[in-house]
């Protein structure tokens, strides 16, 4: 019942927005607002991952019913047909992370290419600093893997017991995939290359400090994160 008075007074305070402004400038301002909560739930400078609960997918499928509510409420009619064009593929870009939401994508978060265990290894990798701030930020993300990885889990646990997994055909033989990330030999570890490779015009004493810091994290958050992960993975999964 809330829920329907919600939406009632939503499309009422959308229906007197809508003769104030013009369609393209809706649209535009629609477009914008939807900017800015990806740039807040996916590339927040404040944050080394995005939250990635069932609450938030919620939360976040909540926002997406709303804007897809007030895109209902143009007139594609009175848009140019440049504008009809970004409304139509605005609006399919809503529609399909609505769908993708409903379906709970998220609780199977990889592919026969790898997922979210794979990209942070390959996003480590290709890691290059050009300022000192850019390294001790980075070392604060290895820290904060630990926490991310058991939330992703934590949504592989829920989907595997309701029988949402991917096709075991692009699982077997994949045990494997994270055992870049489980070296102790941290030379040959993609989440400490970046660190081999540190600015020669930096002094030799902080070069020294953030290798120590970065080792550190990755011992205490980042391998310990995957040895668990790689245990649910052939135990469980």
């Amino acid at each position: 019942m809330k829920y329907v008075l919600m939406m009632l007074t939503m499309g009422a305070y959308l229906h007197t927005a809508l003769a104030q402004v013009s369609p393209e400038q809706w649209l535009k301002q629609l477009i914008d607002q939807d900017a800015a909560f990806q740039r807040q739930e996916f590339y927040n400078p404040d944050r080394s991952f995005p939250s990635t609960t069932v609450a938030d997918e919620q939360r976040r499928l909540t926002n997406y019913k709303q804007t897809l509510a007030q895109l209902q409420q143009l007139d594609a009619s009175r848009l140019s047909e440049e504008d009809q064009i970004n409304l139509g593929l605005f609006r399919f870009v809503i529609e399909d992370r609505i769908a993708a939401i409903d379906f709970e994508a998220y609780l199977v978060p990889l592919n026969a290419e790898g997922g979210w265990f794979t990209d942070v290894m390959l996003q480590a990798s290709g890691q290059q600093f050009a300022r000192e701030e850019a390294a001790r930020k980075y070392i604060q993300r290895l820290h904060d893997f630990k926490a991310y990885a058991a939330e992703q889990t934590r949504l592989m646990e829920i989907g595997l017991a309701k029988g949402r997994t991917a096709p075991l055909d692009i699982l077997r033989g994949r045990e494997d995939i994270v055992a870049p990330a489980l070296n102790t030999n941290l030379a040959d570890n993609p989440f400490y290359k970046p660190f081999l490779q540190l600015p020669a015009s930096w002094s030799g004493a902080l070069r020294d400090e953030l290798q120590a810091e970065a080792r550190r994290a990755i011992t205490q958050s980042v391998i310990p994160a995957y040895r668990q992960f790689q245990d649910f993975w052939i135990k469980q999964y």
